[in-house]
């Protein structure tokens, strides 16, 4: 092998040891670094128009909290086909029940709460994705919480934002709309609710 075989061996060897770094740098930096991107999707839910409805409705009603942190959850997310854009997403987030007020569970256990939100990959990061007005379980927070359960034995919020109320005002709802407002008013004048005091 003569030297301008090896010279070129060497650039070519370097060339790929380069890429390689690259491709690592991007990975870590960018491919794998969750950004401060919102993807808000749409979503279609049933609509409840009173407290006795959502009431009814629901397998089971709790006030709870969460210690996990966002990024700590199990992230579910659902492609059409391989590789292939979401069908639908959600986040498992473990609740430790504290009250039950309607439904077959104890108090002191832990359930798993669906919640519809999420991280999202893409080519510039991980971004979370969610449905509109929604916003996850934040850790330490108590919520009251109108749950259905589904046929793997999750239980999920109940018409997305309508089925979560920040009950310790650690989380303020600034996106209330008219039927929550009214739906809230409901919950605090029914004495099935009487533990609960804003």
């Amino acid at each position: 092998m003569g030297t301008l075989a090896i010279r070129k061996w060497y650039r070519v060897a370097a060339g790929v040891a380069i890429a390689i770094l690259c491709a690592m740098i991007y990975y870590t930096t960018v491919y794998s670094a969750v950004n401060e991107k919102v993807i808000v999707a749409p979503a279609l839910y049933l609509s409840y128009h009173s407290a006795e409805e959502l009431f009814q409705e629901a397998d089971l009603i709790v006030i709870g909290s969460t210690e996990q942190a966002f990024r700590d959850r199990e992230h579910m997310n659902s492609p059409l086909a391989s590789k292939g854009p979401l069908q639908d997403f959600y986040t498992v987030t473990t609740v430790n029940v504290d009250r039950v007020i309607k439904g077959q569970i104890s108090e002191n256990t832990e359930i798993r709460v669906g919640e519809p939100v999420s991280y999202s990959q893409g080519l510039d990061g991980i971004s979370k994705i969610t449905r509109p007005n929604y916003k996850e379980l934040q850790k330490g927070s108590k919520y009251l919480l109108f749950l259905k359960k589904n046929d793997k034995g999750c239980y999920f919020v109940m018409s997305g934002n309508l089925g979560k109320y920040n009950i310790d005002r650690t989380d303020p709802d600034k996106e209330m709309n008219e039927t929550k407002q009214r739906i809230l008013g409901e919950i605090l004048k029914d004495s099935r609710f009487a533990i609960i005091h804003l």
